[in-house]
């Protein structure tokens, strides 16, 4: 079942050891390891799943609208609350069978979920859209980014300059972003580094490439890049995120990269005319992901608050 009400993957092969309960088209289920994950769906076929998933049947009420009543984010909280266990909290059915809410006629039920359906088919459809963008940009990428005779063999530490994060504990509130190898952690009033730069994780998370621009602060698990020799930052992250980084691991735990390895890497570039035409291009794509993306937020935004005013 997938995170945040996303439905399901198909099993490829069925657990020789795991209790299999069966449930009937129309059913809803509910993953009760981690409640909080939202793993909710409206079973469209008779199938079978885990002792782990709970199967709900409505009874008085249309199964489509049990289906939305528990895909709503004020029943999850309520199934959180009755969790039990830290690391891996599991749902109380007895609790959860006691969760209330009010029910109109079966009309109104209808009406209300053929409302929901609609939204839902608009975020698949979205979803999709951006799974298609996103598969188009990396033949894109791949195709834009292969070396050509024509380009110039060197290594990373040859083009650019690499700095390393810092602390920022001592430093107070502000308005200049911090950031680790998870993206954005909070806003700081100094700054490290001020233009664009392409950071990658130095230990924990080391193949996701981040471009910044502007102020910004990076703590001491995630590298940034400075002084661009014959390559423009832009398409140093476009190169960057075709690397292998994790081929460059260190360590045996958690995965670790150090200056000199990134240094070392070979690397092919073009002249600077032909790496700005081709971050004009690969930019383009870059840009209506994002807008697609923002619809894409828009729609769930828009079901969660219908969620929220009509299961109060």
């Amino acid at each position: 079942m997938n995170p945040d009400f996303g439905g399901i993957n198909q099993a490829s092969s069925v657990p020789n050891n795991t209790n299999v309960i069966h449930y009937q088209k129309g059913d809803v289920l509910l993953s009760n390891i981690r409640p909080y994950l939202r793993k909710v769906w409206a079973a469209s076929s008779d199938g079978g799943c885990s002792a782990d998933v709970f199967v709900f049947r409505a009874k008085s009420i249309s199964s489509s609208f049990l289906h939305y009543i528990m895909a709503n984010d004020t029943f999850i909280n309520y199934v959180m609350s009755g969790a039990k266990g830290v690391k891996m909290p599991r749902g109380d059915k007895e609790q959860i069978l006691k969760y209330i809410f009010s029910t109109p006629n079966i009309e109104e039920q209808n009406k209300i979920s053929h409302l929901l359906h609609l939204l839902d088919e608009r975020i698949s459809t979205q979803n999709k859209i951006i799974g298609d963008l996103k598969k188009l940009k990396s033949a894109i990428v791949d195709k834009l980014m292969t070396p050509q005779k024509e380009w110039k063999s060197t290594k990373i530490g040859n083009v650019l300059s690499i700095g390393s994060g810092r602390d920022y504990k001592h430093l107070e509130d502000g308005n200049i972003p911090v950031y680790g190898t998870g993206g954005y952690m909070l806003s700081v009033d100094s700054y490290l580094y001020d233009g664009e730069s392409v950071c990658i994780g130095r230990k924990g998370t080391i193949n996701k490439p981040i471009f910044l621009k502007g102020k910004f602060w990076t703590v001491d698990t995630l590298f940034y890049t400075h002084t661009f020799r014959s390559i423009t930052p832009r398409f140093c992250y476009y190169l960057f995120t075709t690397i292998d980084w994790l081929k460059y691991n260190e360590a045996s735990g958690v995965p670790s990269l150090s200056k000199v390895a990134i240094e070392n890497i070979s690397i092919s570039i073009p002249d600077l005319v032909t790496q700005k035409q081709i971050c004009a291009v690969l930019d383009s794509m870059t840009d209506k992901l994002d807008i697609e993306q923002k619809s894409l937020d828009a729609y769930r935004a828009q079901k969660q608050y219908l969620l929220q005013q009509m299961f109060i």
